[in-house]
């Protein structure tokens, strides 16, 4: 609540706050307050929303991140995970960006996500460059695809990323570990195995 970057409620609070008091010393010294005094108050309250939208934080950036990640997945999208995706990715599974790629090419050459719902996204830490986030959600596999076949239509999976400030101050996804899966402890090698 107390950034005013990320929430326009500490300013709304302090304008509403001040309109009282100038509502409150208006009714003890009438001709005291002047008609533009009201204007602070919604200058205040402007300043707060505009601050809210006009300016994303590290943290509005790597959710950011990190929904377009789940969107291109939806979509089937390799190309918009690669943009996604620093030089420098590693996971358990696959220890480069290109063995990533390859596999979700791979994936992707049939119909694989007919839905992705996101139970809960957010960032766990965020300090010098590097955030650490996870994603719950519940997956509807597509009726044709092989995951469907092997392990149901839908499961519910927990995934924890690492994203980092790239030198052009974009956040990109530097590690993508998957944590459970229908809340069995799981990894990326053995889902892999599944299908």
């Amino acid at each position: 609540m107390w950034n005013v970057f990320e929430q326009p409620w500490l300013l709304t609070a302090i304008a509403f706050g001040l309109f009282l008091l100038i509502g409150t010393f208006r009714s003890a010294y009438p001709e005291k307050v002047k008609a533009w005094t009201w204007g602070v108050p919604a200058l205040i309250l402007a300043a707060g929303f505009g601050l809210d939208y006009g300016v994303q934080t590290d943290h509005e950036k790597v959710l950011t991140t990190l929904k377009q990640l789940v969107q291109c997945a939806q979509i089937q999208d390799a190309q918009g995970i690669d943009r996604l995706t620093a030089p420098d990715y590693s996971d358990s599974y696959h220890r480069s960006k290109t063995r990533l790629l390859t596999h979700i090419e791979s994936r992707f050459s049939r119909p694989v996500f007919e839905k992705i719902k996101v139970l809960s996204l957010y960032v766990e830490t965020l300090d010098n460059g590097t955030a650490t986030a996870a994603l719950n959600t519940t997956v509807i596999f597509h009726p044709e695809s092989t995951v469907a076949q092997v392990v149901g239509r839908s499961l519910i999976a927990r995934v924890t990323f690492i994203v980092s400030r790239q030198t052009n101050g974009q956040w990109l996804l530097r590690n993508m570990e998957l944590v459970e899966v229908n809340r069995q402890p799981v990894n990326w090698r053995q889902a892999s195995g599944q299908f």
